[in-house]
């Protein structure tokens, strides 16, 4: 159609400045016809011309011209005019009558025609073709005028064979695009629009190329994933690249599209053969089943087979059955309803239905009255109590042949083998039955591997296969399976990588560092493992007060997902152990585990935790120093602070969920019931003694209210300061059997004279300061004003007086004067502006630095001549009849270097970029400056 339209313009440009041709040459002259082919290739390529001159010699020695036929022979070309260039006959005779419309139109010049018809019919030279295509380059403005290419993305996953198939649609699309580039240049400098033929034939040129486009696509489509099909789609334009430019943009919106649609269209299930649920899995529905008594059995009304005209070939299924067998199966499943009556009238109709097709229903196995429970394929179907158990005739045939192999003696493989699938058969009544199988599997593809496979040679069980078929004899009347888990309470995401494990069930974030033991598998690389030994740790940490439920694990190793499944396997040992360890742990807790593969690059938080950790806190005295400290005094029963990796003892208590801690947060605890070992990190030493102090309050018979507020009198600053003091004080109570909140003021005195060999009066004073808060005296005197205790501090005060913290005053003015030179406030740097700003706030307001920490923007009033800060919370000055400060910073107008309110001021105005928080500084250091 596109080379007509080219013709067509072609011939009305002959008419006038064209090729010249002869209309009345006679045929017949060589001469005529040697200067109408001389004529009408006088454009051509080398390759024609080389044909041309062949033709020519053919014409001068009065022969028919050859032509090239498909085969590459020459032959001669007809003179019969009937035969059109499609090759087809045209009708003659009354032939013609009964003839369907040529599609056909007006001819153009003979030698024209012939020239065209060679070129379709012979290929052009590999080089000729390459200069030609180099001639016409894409003009700027058509940014879609060439051959795409495939993106990389998906060109870097395609198979050999697509990509063969893609290079070879590129060459052939190729002369589409040059040739419609060609006729661009031919337009080029016309001021005349085109014609309507030449609009056409460009139209149609470039829809070949959009066809081609789109070919290339479905023969790719193939290879992508079917969630990313519509990338084939001819709504994707292609650009320089096939599939568009943004690719990845593009298959964003798609998955954005994938989930809306997935939101809105309901789920489907698909139908999937299993031995039970098939049953409708409502509780308490009723059950009927009909069995058939043979395949396809002929009627007495028609005595030809049912078999040969329903299925002629014996085709294999992908269950190894005949389609006969699995049209059976279908149709041997049981039926369900949630109404009895409507149960007994769907048997019936069921029953009609497969007589009508010549079905024989086996009366003896069929069940026609509904039941809430059915017998099926060897198992037994609970609708009341959704389970499914093996009939009492299996259950004897599997304890029968347990016990077989238990004789004294060697046992036949065959034997083994037989019996395993009999245990394997079993699983969908028996719920962990895949735990106890996997030793005898194992010791029979020995035996079998040792005597080359044959199955009649003996075998010797082991003491570890033996107990596996105890457990069956043991377990099997009373081994059920439930139809349905429910869904799960609890969902955990667990990664494992060469350091250590991680974990989160979406609240809690856990992790740590292997073990000395787990690091010998990290040298073996032995990832699989390793990813199993994260969810047991991560079940133990995150589920160890769950009983009864159903705990869904998403793990990013597919290997790890398939031994959790299926309880085991064969292929690595390890693995084997590993999926044992775990299931026995949850089936002592009645926990069901179901994993499902979740891709790495959505294990964001679990991954993250298996990477980084804080070793900060993992800090612990040496093994010896700790056995020495038991074995001079008595050994601890519990570790208050520790984890996993630095544990002094097998029990302790973590600060956060551990796999093997026996509880979390100690204080939560009661500490007076153990004999309790405290090693806390630094940061919770007052803490510390705040329980013990606490623990102490209770024993005295006061409530956990009472105490609470008791304990509150302590300020953080001031727990900090006492907590050394009061350690001590513990300590030296401990060693003399004494009670730290009730003695007497010569144990106090003691106690003191002791701790003053090593401080001074100072230090000492402290010491009192917490003793005060802390003990009582049966005379109603405190430790601060005792007479005892304050003599001893005036003869302390004698043999070791204190020195002062300062022995000068610093000059002032030389600050100021080094201030003054730091202006104006505009430019100097956000530091220097910090400095100075806080420097000046200091000098004027005579506050400590806590006061000047807490002052915040929220609590400020401004106006042009002051700032006013409100501080409203606990200074170390405060007192319950001083609550309250309000610091005011008055402007300098006699020299605005040294003004506390133009520093203020600009300091606000620079600093308000990087506010995030209330406070009135901030700090200047990179990492906190976005804070």
């Amino acid at each position: 159609m596109i080379i007509a339209l080219l013709l067509q313009r072609i011939q009305a440009t002959n008419g006038s400045t064209g090729i010249a041709m002869s209309a009345h040459a006679n045929e017949d002259e060589p001469s005529a016809k040697m200067a109408d082919i001389e004529g009408a290739v006088s454009e051509l390529s080398p390759a024609a011309r080389s044909a041309r001159e062949k033709c020519k010699l053919d014409v001068a020695k009065g022969a028919r011209p050859r032509l090239e036929d498909e085969e590459g022979e020459y032959v001669e070309a007809s003179e019969d005019r009937s035969t059109s260039v499609e090759g087809k006959s045209k009708p003659l005779g009354f032939a013609s009558k009964f003839a369907g419309p040529l599609e056909e139109g007006a001819p153009i010049d003979s030698e024209l025609a012939r020239s065209i018809t060679y070129l379709l019919s012979n290929k052009l030279e590999e080089k000729q073709m390459t200069d030609t295509a180099q001639k016409y380059l894409r003009p700027s403005n058509c940014e879609t005028l060439l051959v795409p290419k495939v993106n990389p993305v998906i060109w870097d996953n395609l198979s050999l064979s697509s990509r063969n198939v893609d290079v070879k649609m590129q060459r052939c699309q190729k002369p589409l695009v040059k040739g419609i580039t060609a006729l661009i240049e031919a337009f080029k400098g016309r001021s005349a629009p085109l014609s309507e033929a030449e609009q056409d034939g460009i139209a149609l040129l470039c829809n070949a190329v959009f066809e081609l486009n789109i070919f290339r696509k479905e023969l790719i489509k193939p290879e992508l994933n079917k969630r990313y099909s519509h990338l084939c789609k001819p709504s994707v334009t292609p650009t320089q690249w096939l599939f568009g430019d943004d690719l990845q943009k593009t298959v964003k919106e798609l998955d954005e599209q994938q989930e809306a649609v997935g939101a809105i269209r309901p789920q489907r299930a698909r139908f999937g053969f299993h031995p039970y649920r098939q049953a409708k899995e409502v509780c308490g529905c009723w059950m009927d089943s009909q069995r058939l008594e043979a395949f396809f059995r002929g009627s007495p009304s028609n005595t030809e087979p049912a078999s040969a005209s329903l299925c002629q070939t014996e085709q294999i299924s992908g269950y190894g059955q005949t389609p006969q067998q699995e049209l059976t199966r279908e149709l041997n499943s049981p039926l369900t309803t949630t109404n009895k009556t409507q149960s007994a009238t769907d048997a019936a109709v069921s029953a009609e239905t497969q007589s009508e097709l010549r079905f024989v229903i086996h009366p003896e196995k069929s069940v026609f009255t509904p039941t809430q429970q059915i017998k099926f394929l060897g198992f037994i179907i609970d609708s009341v109590m959704m389970r499914v158990t093996l009939t009492q005739a299996k259950m004897i045939e599997i304890k029968e042949a347990c016990q077989k192999l238990l004789t004294p003696g060697p046992c036949v493989i065959r034997s083994v083998a037989s019996t395993i699938g009999k245990l394997v058969a079993s699983f969908s009544g028996v719920q962990y039955g895949p735990l106890h199988y996997r030793q005898l599997e194992k010791e029979k593809i020995a035996a079998l591997r040792s005597h080359r496979g044959h199955f009649d040679r003996p075998m010797t069980l082991s003491n570890a296969a033996k107990t596996e078929l105890l457990w069956w004899i043991k377990n099997v009347d009373s081994s059920y399976r439930e139809i349905s888990k429910g869904p799960f309470s609890c969902c955990i995401t667990t990664d494992a990588s060469g350091s250590g494990w991680g974990a989160t069930n979406g609240v809690a974030q856990i992790g740590g560092r292997w073990n000395s033991l787990e690091l010998v598998r990290v040298q073996h690389n032995e990832i699989n493992y390793l990813e199993m030994v994260a969810v047991y740790h991560a079940l133990r940490a995150l589920c160890r007060t769950m009983h009864n439920t159903h705990v869904l694990v998403r793990i990013d190793n597919t290997t790890a997902v398939a031994y959790l499944n299926t309880m085991g396997g064969i292929k690595s040992l390890a693995c084997n152990e590993m999926a044992q360890v775990i299931w026995g742990w949850c089936v002592s807790r009645h926990i069901w585990l179901t994993a499902l593969y979740l891709p790495g690059s959505q294990n964001e938080i679990a991954d993250k935790k298996s990477r980084e950790f804080n070793d900060n806190i993992e800090w612990m005295l040496e093994k010896q120093i700790f056995a020495q400290i038991c074995l001079r005094f008595v050994t601890p029963n519990i570790d208050l602070f520790a984890s996993r990796l630095n544990a002094q003892l097998s029990c302790y208590v973590a600060w956060q969920p551990d796999p093997e801690a026996e509880h979390v947060n100690t204080f939560t605890l009661n500490w007076s019931s153990e004999f309790y070992y405290i090693f806390p990190p630094f940061s919770l030493v007052g803490c510390c003694l705040q329980k013990i102090i606490g623990q102490c309050f209770k024993n005295k018979g006061l409530s956990a209210k009472a105490t609470n507020i008791l304990l509150s009198s302590w300020r953080p600053s001031t727990k900090a300061q006492y907590g050394g003091h009061i350690t001590k004080w513990m300590q030296f109570c401990s060693k003399r059997d004494k009670d730290p909140l009730q003695t007497t003021a010569g144990e106090v005195v003691e106690f003191l004279t002791e701790l003053s060999t090593t401080v001074g009066y100072s230090t000492l004073n402290t010491a009192r300061a917490a003793l005060s808060s802390l003990v009582t005296f049966s005379d109603g005197y405190t430790v601060g004003s005792h007479p005892l205790i304050s003599r001893f501090f005036k003869g302390v005060f004698q043999l070791n007086p204190p020195t002062p913290r300062y022995s000068s005053i610093w000059d002032a003015n030389i600050l100021l004067t080094h201030l003054k030179t730091m202006s104006p406030a505009k430019n100097l740097c956000l530091k220097d502006l910090t400095l100075k700003t806080a420097m000046l706030m200091a000098m004027v307001s005579a506050q400590r630095q806590q006061t000047l920490h807490l002052f915040n923007i929220v609590d400020m009033n401004v106006d042009h001549k002051k700032f006013v800060f409100y501080v409203n919370s606990h200074l170390k000055h405060t007192r319950p009849s001083n609550f309250g400060t309000a610091v005011t910073f008055r402007a300098y107008p006699p020299d605005r270097r040294l003004c506390v309110h133009t520093y203020i001021t600009e300091y606000l105005k620079r600093t308000k970029i990087y506010r995030k928080r209330r406070n009135h500084f901030l700090s200047v250091l990179r990492n906190r400056m976005a804070e």
